[in-house]
């Protein structure tokens, strides 16, 4: 059975003095349009609007059953172990050593005035920390912008490299990507640091479940990927009950996080073979 979403501590800032925001553009804009309409709260509602238009029951009985099956954690374990165990869990100590540690952005969820709050994927920093304490690579680099256009907000690369330095990291040793808004934006955004600073051996360091997708694309730009997945959601070793039968909110946000990781997955080695392919024709 999937965990459930959890918080974890926040740390204290001065209102306004990290970062900034950036204005959503209409490119992402319509990429988070598509991608809903890709994943299961998206097909729900596309089966009720047909519903309504067509007057089909049918229709409603399919919009219930996507909702069910993607609500249970017996569907959602499942589809989540795909991308989970996709790399093999490390210690610290099995980590192989590299030349820069990288930390994706993704582990703020809302802010109250001066209190940067942390997500469950805070886990991302904390061991990205505890890998660079125990020597397994010199530099740590913080990714992850910001995206309210309402009001101005710390960068999440900002925030971390606070909580770094607050944890007693050298100044010199952290680097912050400039700002980005997708994991192939990171990846483009790591490439120019190395360009400027050249390393090609990196620790990439996310949840489990978002780490192969990240890694294809880290590999993509050229670096030699050292994946080392935190933040896992799935209990591994529960045993099968009712339980895991029962619709659950939980699950039907693990379903859909499964899901985006597999499709975006599956369009970044697409988009990869289509460019092979052309420089083929080429």
């Amino acid at each position: 059975m999937s965990r459930p979403p959890r918080t974890a501590g926040c740390s204290r800032l001065r209102p306004g003095s990290l970062g900034g925001s950036t204005t959503p553009s209409l490119a992402y804009i319509f990429r988070k349009t598509v991608t809903f309409a890709a994943l299961p709260l998206g097909w729900i509602c596309l089966l009720l609007v047909a519903a309504l238009v067509t007057r089909r029951r049918s229709l409603i009985a399919a919009a219930l059953a996507v909702l069910y099956l993607c609500s249970i954690p017996w569907t959602t374990d499942r589809l989540l172990l795909l991308v989970e165990d996709a790399q093999p869990r490390l210690s610290i100590e099995e980590c192989t050593a590299a030349e820069a540690i990288v930390v994706l952005g993704g582990l703020a969820a809302f802010f109250v005035p001066g209190v940067p709050e942390w997500t469950d994927a805070v886990d991302r920093l904390e061991q990205a920390i505890a890998l660079y304490q125990s020597g397994k690579a010199p530099r740590l680099i913080f990714a992850g912008g910001s995206f309210n256009w309402l009001e101005d907000k710390p960068a999440e690369g900002e925030l971390m490299r606070a909580a770094a330095l607050r944890r007693g990291i050298p100044a010199e040793a952290i680097s912050v990507l400039a700002s980005s808004t997708t994991t192939a934006e990171e990846a483009a955004r790591l490439a120019e640091l190395a360009g400027r600073e050249p390393f090609k051996r990196i620790i990439l360091v996310t949840s489990a479940y978002h780490l192969p997708r990240a890694a294809f694309l880290f590999r993509r730009q050229g670096f030699e990927v050292v994946p080392f997945p935190v933040d896992y959601r799935v209990v591994r070793g529960q045993p099968l009950t009712l339980l895991a039968f029962v619709p659950q909110a939980a699950s039907l946000e693990s379903a859909q996080i499964a899901l985006k990781e597999l499709c975006g997955l599956a369009w970044y080695r697409l988009r990869a073979l289509l460019d092979q392919t052309s420089s083929g024709i080429r």
